[in-house]
């Protein structure tokens, strides 16, 4: 009698759970979930969304994973812990402590936003977050850390009980609140907010008592969804976190635990911003001199552009020699340096944001060839157009 062979038996897919609430339509947990699903696929790993790890006796489960990754609770840890199941998480308001984790980084999201807004003329600076989340205090210093190393005051803190977004008592008291502090800001001031929902309503308020956004009032988020930030009004400046890459980190190190390799335990693996992408609420310039702030605005309205400095002093209606003057004297660098500082910037924000070949890339930054584009770009960040955009668009 014949047969076929007897098959060598296969190894059964590791069943992970993902630890995830994906009805919120929020990019640090969809993000971070194709992050996740992108790692697992090249292991054939069996994904479960399972948000709570609650079984069939409507107890926390986690014997029937080989290993766990998402926004682990206290209860979800010490089950994962009991059962030696491996564990990451990679939600910094976690209050289970000593987990593997991997969190994108707040501290450096706040400290760039800060170094902006100075860059940008601001003198003073506040921050408006959620009171009890972990966020509060990193962001609060990361912004601290930027506007005292420039020589300025730390910011001003205001904090807000996240049922306002869902109880409409708290949401009367948050306004009640928020308002007369906006008020009595000095002018201008640069804030940093935690969220976009938040960004939108101090839009909102800026507007009801006067003041401009952003002139007045800058507004940079600090976590935020696309959507919420270009349809409000104005469209709000945010951090670009790396949420994809978070959740890739982390499914990584979940991948070393269940082999039995070390993984970093005394501190988070934390994963740099993208950038700061730049939109209506904070796209100002304030200076001592209103030439120089006027003549700062042009040359960000037309970086796209090869602009001359004799270009800017007509549309200023200045003398080129006077306008170099007020430059060195309120600015301490030239116009020229300045022009090409923000086309720089400029060419940045295109080359991430497009993956259009270099030479289209070019042609949409005023350049009449891509080696005249790459050697401007090379002389001053010291790196190619390709090499940045490599690094950059990950």
């Amino acid at each position: 009698m014949t047969g076929k062979p007897a098959q060598p038996d296969q190894p059964r897919p590791r069943r992970i759970a993902i630890a995830l609430e994906l009805d919120h339509p929020y990019p640090w947990h969809h993000e971070c979930y194709q992050g996740i699903l992108d790692y697992a696929e090249a292991f054939a790993w069996h994904c479960i969304v399972d948000p709570h790890l609650v079984g069939p006796s409507g107890k926390v489960e986690v014997t029937s994973y080989d290993g766990i990754v998402g926004r682990i609770s206290r209860h979800v840890a010490d089950a994962a812990r009991e059962h030696n199941i491996p564990i990451v998480n990679h939600w910094g308001n976690s209050p289970a402590k000593d987990l593997p984790t991997v969190l994108y980084d707040q501290r450096t999201g706040a400290r760039l936003a800060g170094e902006d807004l100075v860059e940008r003329g601001f003198r003073h600076f506040a921050y408006i977050g959620f009171a009890r989340d972990a966020s509060f205090h990193v962001d609060f210093e990361g912004l601290s850390d930027a506007v005292v190393a420039a020589g300025f005051q730390p910011p001003t803190a205001f904090t807000v009980k996240r049922s306002f977004e869902t109880q409409w008592n708290a949401f009367a008291q948050f306004r009640l609140a928020l308002q007369p502090w906006v008020a009595e800001l000095p002018t201008p001031t640069g804030l940093l907010v935690s969220s976009n929902i938040i960004g939108r309503y101090l839009a909102q308020i800026c507007r009801e008592l006067g003041l401009r956004v952003p002139h007045d009032r800058a507004i940079i988020v600090q976590t935020g969804d696309y959507t919420i930030g270009t349809c409000a009004r104005p469209t709000l400046s945010s951090v670009d976190h790396d949420y994809f890459t978070t959740g890739y980190r982390a499914a990584g190190m979940l991948d070393q635990l269940m082999r039995g390799e070390p993984v970093l335990r005394d501190r988070p693996l934390f994963i740099a911003p993208r950038r700061l992408v730049i939109r209506e609420s904070s796209d100002t310039f304030i200076t001592p001199n209103e030439q120089v702030t006027e003549a700062m605005r042009y040359i960000a309205d037309h970086a796209g552009h090869a602009l001359t400095v004799p270009q800017v002093a007509d549309a200023m209606s200045v003398s080129r020699r006077t306008l170099e003057r007020l430059f060195e004297l309120h600015l301490g660098q030239s116009i020229y340096a300045t022009i090409t500082r923000f086309r720089i910037d400029f060419i940045k924000r295109a080359l991430i944001d497009s993956k259009a070949p270099l030479a289209a890339v070019a042609v949409d930054c005023g350049f009449a060839s891509v080696s005249h584009f790459t050697e401007f770009f090379r002389k001053s960040t010291n790196i190619t157009p390709s090499r940045f955009r490599r690094q950059h668009q990950g």
